[in-house]
């Protein structure tokens, strides 16, 4: 590909588009992110921190809307690095641990930027009346998704767990997902884009999951931040690197167990 620099640019700022008219390319990289080796994680993760004053100087050159989007994007970017992501190897863990404080200072940093706009500089939505959809498994996908999700769900809440993705009722209390989000939104993701799930827009169901589940990492419950769920659903932000399903030729199939993390 010619300009691929000027495509990569592109692509990030349109992740949907680039899905959608090149797919070819977008499987490629998502593949190459998941089978990159731990200590390139790494070394992103530590370079992270080094980048702030760059930030810094290219928020302030923007104000109103324009402005809190970008900041908005930094305050994302590092809550996935430290609340999100799965680390399975004990290098991308360590590369965590030793940028922590930095990072939790930046974030602090660009929250207060965040909080000092004037209400009309940031985005608001028009009040509508809305009709909720429920995401619904279709019938003969329920017992293969619930099969293999169960048991990262505790027993008293497995009977749940299945009238919830039956039904897409909400459940009286959120159920804990014992693995990290990403992977339970992954699984969300497979099954509406290839149509198991019907009866709601991807919308609809980011609000579903942050309604309906927390998840845990490193032994901590987590709640499902909108932002996150969203880039993991809608546009593929965060590629899951631990799957717990693939589909293929119209069949949903397991996939083969990560490696076991450290911290467990």
């Amino acid at each position: 590909m010619k300009n691929i620099d000027e495509w990569v640019e592109w692509m990030t700022l349109n992740p949907e588009l680039a899905e959608k008219y090149y797919p070819e390319i977008m499987r490629g990289l998502t593949e190459r992110i998941k089978s990159s080796e731990p200590f390139f994680t790494a070394l992103i993760i530590q370079k992270l921190p080094e980048h702030f004053p760059n930030w810094k100087n290219e928020a302030e050159k923007h104000f109103g809307i324009k402005r809190t989007k970008i900041i908005q994007e930094y305050i994302d970017l590092i809550k996935v690095v430290l609340i999100e992501y799965e680390y399975p190897s004990e290098i991308e863990q360590k590369a965590v641990e030793s940028v922590k404080a930095e990072l939790t200072e930046q974030l602090k940093y660009w929250n207060r930027e965040l909080k000092a706009f004037p209400p009309h500089q940031t985005e608001t939505k028009t009040e509508q009346e809305t009709i909720e959809l429920k995401p619904v498994l279709k019938p003969e996908a329920v017992q293969i998704v619930f099969d293999i999700i169960k048991d990262f769900f505790s027993p008293e809440h497995q009977t749940e767990l299945k009238q919830v993705i039956e039904t897409g009722n909400k459940a009286g209390k959120k159920l804990l997902f014992k693995g990290n989000g990403n992977r339970l939104t992954d699984t969300f993701k497979k099954l509406i884009e290839h149509d198991f799930i019907t009866g709601c827009q991807k919308q609809d169901l980011i609000n579903w999951i942050i309604s309906n589940f927390t998840f845990t990492q490193q032994n901590k419950v987590k709640a499902f931040v909108y932002d996150t769920v969203e880039k993991t659903i809608s546009r593929n932000y965060y590629p899951c690197k631990s799957p717990l399903i693939e589909i293929k030729n119209g069949q949903i199939q397991r996939t083969e167990q990560p490696r076991t993390k450290k911290y467990q």
